[in-house]
């Protein structure tokens, strides 16, 4: 018997990998702001954090004001090539099918804003999966905060 009502997801690296997308966002914004590209291993250490964490980790600037900047950047970047830039995985597919068949409600928490995971799972056929999607727009603290459940 199945004592469980509903799985809930993070987006990135557990559905989806969107580090080709963060990695160039990452850099467009640094670089508007004058530092060097990172690495694509620094930036992929950083893509579970908030968009002030990553900036502030690679960065090493702890200035609000320029970590609001680089998440205008980010984004301004991220609404032209990170649905492009992000696979869904292969096995995602299979595995919302059979919690549906067992009845599950299925959602997503993540810092990665709603609107571009609802638009990376429309361009799959994936959106009709999940019934809740929580973004960082969404919660006022994010993850690990439990106030996305």
């Amino acid at each position: 018997m199945n004592n469980y009502k509903a799985v809930f997801f993070d987006f990135d690296y557990t559905l989806a990998d969107s580090s080709k997308g963060v990695i160039e966002c990452i850099n467009y914004a640094l670089q508007k702001m004058g530092y060097p590209k990172s690495s694509p291993e620094s930036i992929c250490k950083t893509i579970c954090l908030t968009l002030s964490e990553a900036y502030r980790e690679l960065s090493g600037d702890t200035s609000d004001s320029n970590a609001e900047l680089f998440r205008q950047y980010f984004k301004e970047r991220a609404d032209i090539v990170m649905c492009d830039g992000t696979i869904v995985y292969n096995t995602v597919e299979s595995v919302l099918k059979r919690l549906k068949s067992m009845n599950l409600k299925t959602g997503i928490v993540s810092t990665k804003y709603r609107y571009r995971i609802e638009d990376i799972l429309k361009r799959d056929g994936l959106l009709q999966y999940f019934d809740v999607i929580i973004g960082g727009e969404d919660v006022a603290a994010p993850k690990p905060d439990p106030e996305g459940f």
